[in-house]
């Protein structure tokens, strides 16, 4: 079977209105998307991940929900963070999933007020709390936890802690997220996890005339910090049509991963065609 396909909710294109929210995340879901995702920012006019996710919990009933990936050390000692990934699990239905990391963007950082060079260590103490022993009264369990991240600090956390890896679009390519998922289902072996670990993997991508067009001009937008250099090697990346897209599933397929989320690089209502994948090449 391909990789299940999702969508992801162009929050950070315009941002979107609640209207216009509303029904981009009910005709991905009447189109057969398995996920709608959001990504998470600060320092960037974007919505945010979470508010998106509970608006669309509320207007959708089937698709589920992700988070990927939630820049924790952002929000303080992961208290309340933990009290919003339990709230948008239970008022989505138990549909909701989320993926946690450090974020690699220092100006996030900068605007909270947080220590970015620490940010591993913060992550770290957050993770301890989330997870400690339940007390009476605490809250309900969290639901699956993935991570993002793509080094040797991930693969421990994976290994203790986590429910499998979400790979961060724009940073290498499926090539590199191919390469580390194998590190990940190595380091879950290792560790005597039971049965295999989620590997999600997320990638840009552009349907249309004006495909290639609406790439660039969002990867500029998004990715401007990198440089022309690094905006270029991105723009690469995108899967551009249905052709590219059946062959970045198919070898995601054969690499053990469960899931492919596509970015939209528009928020304009075609770029929906993407999940005629759903149809022509699931």
């Amino acid at each position: 079977m391909p990789v299940r396909l999702g969508l992801g909710i162009p929050t950070t294109i315009g941002p979107p209105t609640a209207p216009e929210l509303s029904r981009w995340c009910l005709e991905a879901e009447q189109r057969g998307a398995s996920t709608l995702s959001c990504i998470d920012r600060l320092n960037y006019p974007s919505l945010d991940a979470l508010l998106a996710l509970a608006a669309a919990a509320a207007v959708t009933r089937r698709v589920r929900l992700l988070a990927s990936v939630v820049v924790a050390p952002l929000r303080g000692n992961g208290e309340l963070l933990r009290k919003q990934i339990i709230n948008l699990d239970q008022f989505s239905g138990g549909r909701f999933d989320v993926g946690l990391g450090v974020g690699r963007r220092a100006d996030d950082y900068v605007c909270s007020d947080v220590e970015f060079e620490t940010r591993g260590k913060q992550f770290d103490a957050q993770l301890d709390r989330f997870f400690r022993l339940p007390e009476p009264d605490r809250t309900p369990d969290l639901p699956c936890i993935l991570f993002g991240g793509q080094g040797p600090a991930t693969l421990r956390r994976i290994a203790r802690w986590g429910g499998g890896w979400i790979s961060a679009a724009g940073l290498g390519g499926l090539r590199s997220a191919i390469a580390f998922a194998r590190q990940v289902q190595d380091a879950w072996a290792g560790a005597d996890r039971p049965g295999n670990p989620r590997l999600i993997a997320l990638a840009y991508g552009a349907v249309g005339e004006r495909a290639a067009d609406h790439a660039r001009t969002h990867i500029h937008q998004y990715y401007g910090f990198l440089g022309a250099e690094g905006v270029e090697r991105i723009v690469d990346q995108v899967i551009i049509g249905h052709e590219q897209l059946a062959d970045a599933r198919g070898r995601l397929t054969d690499a053990g991963f469960d899931e492919l989320i596509v970015l939209p690089t528009s928020s304009s209502l075609d770029q929906l065609a993407l999940l005629d994948g759903c149809a022509q090449h699931g």
